[in-house]
């Protein structure tokens, strides 16, 4: 007997394939005493007492069957489940339902009781310019009741009872009450009327207290908060989650709306005014991945999650930084980076100004670019101090003197010198000061490689000396975060030496040239140039530090050069001929 499921797998890019995993049900697993059940658990872990069939079931739904060679003896369909639902054929029936509750090593359960419908609407939610007012009809089986200021709709809330006259941007929240069943979950409708945005849309909807209740509320200061910034022990610096639903209105084509659940997102940026926002797509809130291609120029079309970012520290200046600077390193170098979409972002029907769609780096970041399972990922942060294998990489570089070939090859073999040195060199060109903000990662039969991450610090001081931060033989750098163990290790070879002193020079004469940033720049301007207008308005700073932001980002290319001349050649004790050799234009 073989007992197997399948499923359509787009988890991974570029697979269409049915995936199938199969567990093979021995003879002593499945013979037993008349009347005994046997249990098997569908988990990759290990579970005491049961068997274990080493695959897990999605909460999107699958089809399990059981066979005897070829012959299919019995088979479950099962849908779409949220968290701690249990489907089965209840006692004594043929079909299959939601059952009362799980009953491991027994027969099943009777049917439960069924939520009713979630009501409908007879206008799409998205964005409408251009009218007066929208007339929205509910319709579902039983009574509708609805809200109009976010909150949760019960029995006690609106009744509805004819067509809903919306004239501003608005959101409804409603739900279905049939007799004899359980009230529906809550369906979210936002309208956004006459806001004319030149940015597609994203909207968030929560339960405002999520948000604003002082004591649990996640984006509020709360009663643990610190006087100083960036105010340790605020509400928005815990670790909560709260249930809301994400829905995305692009300019063509069709978005999406799906529940999820949502974190503040980020490090000191936390504090801001304006937060990011991280959305989590659980089986709990009713469908465990979200099913939709976020990025034009990308075909991953299945996230686990994504973060609405609000551009770091640069919210209020060019809010371009981080994605214009890592969209060269990824078009030029093809260094990893996160995917990036600029949108504007309503928060239960208010305007909350410019944000960007990013990925959030983990191993599923990972799994979903290079086809590989996330449990087959290792992602590691700053210099991988938790990371026991990336630890054995270093203390290998440094108990070995890699000018040694047959060391220096070993190194090479685990780690991907090409993109270790690209990276290296970008962030010293950038000049980027938050430098211990790193994120980087293997797959289980690949090398280290290292992703261009949150680099809002840079393009800011020309004359700021990253090539001593990045390269200090004390193994440390700016503020002490920056780890240089490998890369020193490494320069003691005198090949990779020569080839990353003329990657500098490569960089800074092909790829952080006035030319490119100006481009880039001309294209983040266009595209968000006219929304930044109405965010300063929202958050009340000046418009003119987005276009002197703009100024900073090309005068900075220009000033670079020099510096990073002046830098390389004091720093490797160079002569004004050996530059030239490596490729710097003085």
């Amino acid at each position: 007997l073989i007992f197997y499921s399948f499923k359509i797998n787009n988890k991974y890019k570029n697979t269409n394939n049915i995936e199938i995993f199969k567990y093979y049900l021995l003879r002593d697993r499945i013979v037993g005493n008349s009347g005994e059940y046997k249990t098997v658990i569908l988990t990759k872990d290990p579970v005491s007492g049961y068997y274990s069939a080493g695959f897990a079931l999605s909460s999107a739904g699958e089809t399990v069957v059981l066979s005897y060679g070829e012959t299919i003896v019995d088979y479950i369909a099962l849908p779409e489940l949220g968290e701690n639902a249990s489907f089965g054929r209840p006692n004594g029936k043929d079909y299959c339902a939601l059952l009362e509750k799980p009953t491991p090593g027994t027969k099943n359960s009777q049917e439960t009781e069924r939520d009713s419908d979630i009501p409908v609407v007879s206008v799409a939610q998205g964005v409408y310019n251009g009218i007066d007012s929208l007339s929205v009809e509910l319709s579902g089986k039983g009574k509708i009741y609805y809200t109009l200021d976010c909150t949760e709709p019960t029995s006690d809330s609106l009744l509805y009872t004819g067509p809903i006259t919306l004239e501003s941007t608005s959101v409804i929240r409603a739900i279905c009450i049939e007799e004899g069943k359980k009230k529906s979950g809550i369906a979210d409708f936002t309208y956004i009327i006459n806001e004319n945005n030149t940015l597609e849309v994203v909207t968030l909807v929560t339960t405002p207290s999520n948000l604003w209740d002082y004591n649990t509320g996640i984006y509020a200061t709360g009663p643990g908060a610190s006087s100083e910034f960036p105010y340790e022990g605020a509400n928005y610096h815990k670790d909560w989650e709260r249930p809301a639903s994400v829905s995305f209105f692009p300019f063509e084509g069709d978005g999406f709306s799906q529940n999820c659940g949502i974190k503040i997102f980020g490090g000191f940026s936390r504090a801001l005014a304006k937060k990011s926002i991280a959305c989590y797509f659980r089986a709990k809130y009713g469908k465990g991945e979200l099913d939709y291609q976020l990025f034009e120029d990308d075909e991953l079309s299945c996230f686990e999650s994504f973060v609405l970012r609000n551009t770091g520290q640069d919210w209020n200046k060019t809010a371009m930084r981080d994605a214009m600077i890592t969209s060269i390193a990824s078009d030029y170098l093809g260094l990893d980076v996160q995917n990036h979409r600029p949108v504007v972002l309503y928060i239960n029907g208010e305007y909350w100004g410019v944000y960007y769609i990013r990925e959030k780096i983990s191993e599923h970041y990972v799994a979903g670019h290079y086809g590989v399972p996330a449990s087959d990922v290792q992602v590691c942060t700053a210099g991988g101090v938790t990371c026991a294998d990336y630890q054995q990489v270093i203390k290998y570089a440094v108990s070995h003197n890699l000018s040694n070939p047959e060391y220096y090859d070993y190194i090479s073999s685990i780690v991907d010198i090409d993109d270790y040195m690209k990276y290296i060199v970008a962030e010293i060109c950038i000049a980027n000061s938050d430098n211990g903000n790193i994120k980087f990662f293997k797959t289980a039969d690949g090398k280290w490689r290292w992703i261009m991450y949150d680099v809002d610090q840079s393009f800011r001081f020309p004359t700021n000396p990253t090539v001593s931060e990045h390269l200090n033989p004390a193994g440390t750098g700016s503020s002490d975060r920056f780890p240089t163990k490998l890369i020193n290790a490494l320069l003691k070879n005198q090949d990779f030496k020569d080839g990353f002193i003329s990657e500098i020079a490569r960089q800074m004469n092909e790829v952080w040239t006035p030319d490119v940033v100006n481009a880039y720049v001309d294209r983040f301007d266009a595209a968000i140039g006219e929304e930044m207008k109405r965010d300063a308005q929202r958050w009340k700073h000046k418009y003119a530090s987005y276009t002197d932001g703009l100024s900073e980002l090309r005068n900075f290319v220009v000033l670079r050069r020099k510096s990073i001349y002046s830098q390389v050649k004091n720093y490797f004790g160079l002569s004004d001929t050996q530059m030239s050799d490596y490729g710097f234009i003085k």
